[in-house]
Parts: C-alpha cells; structure tokens; sequence
C-alpha cells in the first residue's frame, strides 16, 4: 500500500499525513494541554507566555495553532494591560496589534530556547514591522 491511500477518510481527502492521522484517532490530542492554559487562564497566571513557550518546544503539541487560536486573549492579557498602561485608556480591548505582540514575544523565547520561527511550528508569523512595542519593553513583557 502506498502512503496515499491513508489520506481519504469517510470520502474526503486529508490535505496531509497529519491531519489523516488526527482524524483516525492515531495521534494524540492536545485537550490535556488545552485544559492547562485554561487553568493558567482562571488563575491569571503572569507567566502563561512562558508555558505556552515550554508546550511549543517540548511537549510535541499535535495542533499549537488550535490552541493558539482558542487561547490568544488570555495569553495576550498582560501585553494588552501594559498597552492599556501606556496609552492611559483602560477601556481599550483586545486587537489584532495586541495578538502581534505576543506572537513577537512567543517567537523570541522559542528562538531563546533554541528554536525557529513560529511558522515553523504552525503558530502565525508575527508581523514584526507593524510593531508598537520597542525591544526593551517586550523584554520587560
């Protein structure tokens, strides 16, 4: 048999091994993940960036992506509080240019721990020249 013959599952095609594999069961989910962020969410944990990061290089996530996308606000909060510090408007929410900034900063600790960019691992790329946030502040984040 080849590999081809795994990607169709109940008469569609998977677009790759992967995803085949995740349909079937084969792999294993990130829900045990997922309910840890949500955990880190309830107690507003300030360094939920950090474990994010962890989860990204050392725990083999079969989705990061997902768990991005369901988790970007909370994992966002404290760059949209320092935002909201810097601008002296406590009103404003959460934007496309407050989930920019954790990615930058998602991206820098993988890096710092001997990874690649985020694209690499299925995460968004950051846009880094749509910044707001110089260097020495996303440090301080």
């Amino acid at each position: 048999m080849s590999f081809q013959y795994l990607k169709p599952i109940e008469g569609r095609i998977c677009s790759n091994y992967k995803e085949a594999c995740q349909v079937r069961s084969l792999l294993e989910n990130d829900e045990h993940w997922n309910v840890t962020l949500e955990e880190a969410a309830i107690v507003h944990s300030p360094r939920m960036l950090c474990v994010f990061v962890v989860m990204l290089q050392e725990c083999a996530l079969s989705n990061p992506n997902q768990l991005w996308i369901k988790h970007q606000e909370s994992l966002s909060e404290d760059i949209l509080h320092q935002v909201r510090i810097q601008q002296r408007n406590m009103d404003l929410e959460f934007s496309t240019e407050v989930s920019n900034e954790a990615l930058i900063i998602i991206e820098d600790k993988v890096r710092s721990l001997g990874g690649s960019d985020l694209k690499s691992i299925g995460l968004p790329q950051p846009d880094r020249d749509s910044s707001t946030t110089d260097d020495a502040h996303r440090e301080r984040t």
